[in-house]
């Protein structure tokens, strides 16, 4: 994550200060060192933990970027080539243009969400509400890929994934964002 400068700066400064602050504090003779050493180490571990979410957020806003950006741009028969299918549409059907319309469309606002994503990555505390209504977007779109499993059974493999994700993975994300922005 080095090539994100900023996003850490300021949790790794505090940390810094709460360490050297532990420090001062073994010196004095009324304090135990192991408290100092343990309050430290939590605070270790609590840098360790909020970096590993983060990139985890990074993930998932790639994940976001990449089929939202080429489903946007490209439509839904740039999309089947990238999942290395052939083209769902020939340039005579009637229901291209409209069908490619609202494809393109849900897969900008899955861009967009790539976008808050990393906005969130900026301050993870300040922005949690904001972390919140993209998990449920993106949960309440794993329900809409859940609706069309069930009524349709899985036409392609390459649903199953995405599904998990938005059902399983991003519901988890915000339990920890959760831990993570309480221990702050």
């Amino acid at each position: 994550i080095s090539c994100c400068p900023g996003f850490f700066s300021k949790q790794d400064k505090r940390a810094r200060n709460i360490k050297n602050a532990g420090k001062a504090l073994t010196r004095m003779p009324f304090i135990k060192s192991q408290t100092v050493t343990r309050a430290i180490n939590m605070t270790h571990n609590y840098r360790v933990e909020r970096k590993a979410f983060q990139f985890f957020i990074l993930i998932l806003a790639v994940i976001c970027f990449v089929p939202g950006g080429v489903s946007t741009f490209g439509g839904i028969n740039a999309s089947a080539a990238l999942a290395g299918g052939e083209a769902v549409f020939q340039a005579d059907s009637l229901l291209r243009g409209f069908t490619d319309n609202q494809y393109r469309f849900g897969f900008g606002v899955f861009f967009a969400q790539g976008l808050v994503l990393l906005f969130f990555l900026r301050n993870i505390e300040r922005h949690a509400t904001l972390f919140r209504f993209a998990a449920l977007a993106l949960f309440i779109g794993g329900l809409g890929r859940l609706s069309n499993i069930l009524e349709f059974g899985v036409i392609d493999s390459q649903v199953v994934m995405p599904t998990i994700i938005e059902l399983a993975i991003v519901p988890l994300l915000a339990l920890w964002h959760y831990r993570v922005a309480r221990v702050h």
